[in-house]
């Protein structure tokens, strides 16, 4: 974010952990309470009713392709059998992009650490702000689950996928290394991957 003209990137740089976290929850409380459920069952707009949960959930549940970024992979196997009657041959193997360095992976260890960074206080307020988040991404979660398991030879096509990625980080670490110029990563990273 742009320090200059973002008020939230300026403070994220200058506060601690729990003081940002706490100016979120008290004046910025759509960035930091069910931003998730608010843009599936709303579109972002303002909630107007207590059934945003259950409207979100709905919708997630209704949609061709479902994902998390902790079951990314089962997501991707469940899209492309999903597809693939319309889209034969569909291969969702990708190049592993904009990844955090020695990121915690999980949810529960992920929040573990958000709790350990602002404090069990500012966590508790941010857990009750994200109640119903919490509850879309366990919804989410237990369906793609339930799509993955009634993929056929869902395991072969899991690792099938992982070995496709591992070619294509190969291939654009090779590519990356030979042009020299990190910030054209993307570019180099999709280039001939459809």
């Amino acid at each position: 974010m742009d320090q200059g003209t973002d008020p939230l990137a300026a403070a994220a740089q200058s506060r601690s952990a729990p003081d940002f976290f706490t100016l979120l929850m008290e004046k910025y409380p759509g960035h930091a309470s069910n931003a998730q459920t608010n843009l599936i069952a709303n579109a972002g707009g303002t909630p107007s009713d207590g059934s945003a949960l259950s409207r979100a959930i709905e919708r997630s549940l209704c949609a061709c392709v479902l994902g998390t970024a902790e079951l990314f992979d089962e997501s991707a196997v469940t899209a492309e059998e999903a597809l693939q009657n319309a889209f034969p041959g569909l291969d969702f193997s990708y190049v592993a992009q904009n990844v955090t360095a020695g990121r915690v992976s999980g949810l529960e260890a992920q929040l573990e650490r958000l709790a350990d960074k602002c404090g069990q206080q500012t966590f508790d307020g941010l857990m009750q702000a994200n109640s119903q988040d919490l509850a879309l991404h366990k919804a989410a979660s237990d369906e793609i689950e339930r799509r993955f398991s009634r993929v056929p030879k869902a395991g072969d096509r899991l690792q099938r996928l992982r070995a496709g990625c591992r070619q294509r980080n190969e291939g654009a670490a090779t590519i990356i290394i030979a042009s020299n110029h990190p910030q054209d990563f993307a570019f180099y990273a999709n280039s001939g991957s459809c």
